[in-house]
């Protein structure tokens, strides 16, 4: 590639990147709200998981001292 093919294909990118920032930020932001939920789903279940294990081991000490 030449130098100056190499400067106007710069310069294009360049100046086609203004026009382009719109269209990426709202062709990402459906993936985004989707990354959120995945986010908080998996959040919410490990947090559902960790309280049923605390529930259970509390559950088999009182069981233990009982019985």
């Amino acid at each position: 590639m030449k130098p100056l093919d190499k400067w106007l294909a710069g310069a294009l990118l360049v100046a086609s990147v203004p026009s382009l920032i719109p269209i990426a930020k709202e062709a990402l932001k459906p993936m985004a709200r989707n990354a959120q939920t995945i986010w908080w789903t998996f959040r919410e279940e490990l947090e559902d998981l960790v309280a049923e294990a605390q529930f259970q081991r509390i559950k088999d000490g009182a069981d233990h001292e009982l019985g």
